[in-house]
């Protein structure tokens, strides 16, 4: 458990790598879920 670092939302990575900037707010973000 200590061992494994938590997920940041704010360092997540998108599968299209194009918005960063989207990406940026904590998820889950309703653009992502309309995408």
């Amino acid at each position: 458990m200590a061992s494994t670092p938590p997920i940041s939302p704010q360092k997540v990575v998108p599968p299209y790598g194009d918005n960063d900037r989207e990406w940026m707010q904590p998820y889950p973000v309703p653009m992502i879920l309309g995408r």
